[in-house]
């Protein structure tokens, strides 16, 4: 958001933000980010870089309650900035552990993250 001047300069419309620069930023920072956004031409229509790469959504590594804070605190501020849709491009969080059994991968990723989503 440093170059949010640019954008505008430059005739943009709209903006994309990464869902990880959104949720590592405290409450002041993301304050003035939403500022920002709500007193300029350029919006924020959506989020990339969904999840942290630490978050693992295979696999045994992964933890269910960090995973539902992190989504709820990222759309929730989301939301605040009117994001409209989101992406899930964090590549680190998707690989297959070395030894896991592929057979088991569509139900570790379907139980595990997916209901996060439907609660």
């Amino acid at each position: 958001m440093d170059k949010y001047d640019e954008l505008v300069a430059l005739g943009y419309d709209y903006n994309e933000l990464p869902g990880t620069y959104l949720t590592k930023l405290d409450e002041y920072e993301f304050r003035k980010i939403k500022g920002i956004l709500s007193s300029g031409p350029v919006i924020c229509q959506s989020i990339d870089s969904f999840l942290l790469p630490e978050l693992k959504i295979v696999g045994i590594e992964v933890d269910k309650i960090k995973i539902r804070e992190y989504i709820s605190k990222l759309f929730k501020r989301a939301q605040s900035i009117d994001v409209v849709k989101t992406g899930l491009v964090s590549p680190a969080s998707r690989i297959v552990p070395e030894g896991f059994s592929k057979n088991s991968l569509r139900s570790s990723y379907d139980t595990q993250l997916m209901p996060g989503f439907m609660e």
